[in-house]
C-alpha cells in the first residue's frame, strides 16, 4: 500500500494549526480570567508544558538588562519566585 506523503504532511500541518489555535484560545482565557500574578504564571507554564509535551519549563523575564527565572514548573512540581 502506497502512502501519499503530501496528504500526510498536509494532515500534520492542519493538526498543528488546530493545536496552535486551541493553545491561543486557552492562553487568552487565562489572561482575561486570572488577576493574581502568581496564579497567572502557574497557569501559563502549565499550558506551555501541556502543548509542547515538555516535562519541565521555565518562565524567564528580562528586567534591567538581566534575566531572571520567575517561575519553574515540571510535571510533578511548581515553584514561583
Amino acid at each position: 500500500m502506497k502512502i501519499n506523503s503530501s496528504s500526510n504532511s498536509t494532515s500534520n500541518s492542519i493538526t498543528q494549526k488546530v493545536l496552535d489555535w486551541k493553545a491561543m484560545v486557552k492562553a487568552s482565557e487565562i489572561l482575561t480570567q486570572e488577576s493574581i500574578l502568581e496564579n497567572l504564571k502557574k497557569k501559563i507554564l502549565q499550558l506551555v508544558l501541556e502543548y509542547s509535551g515538555a516535562q519541565r519549563g521555565l518562565l524567564v523575564i528580562k528586567r534591567d538588562g538581566e534575566f531572571y527565572i520567575e517561575a519553574e514548573r515540571s510535571t510533578n512540581r511548581v515553584e514561583i519566585f
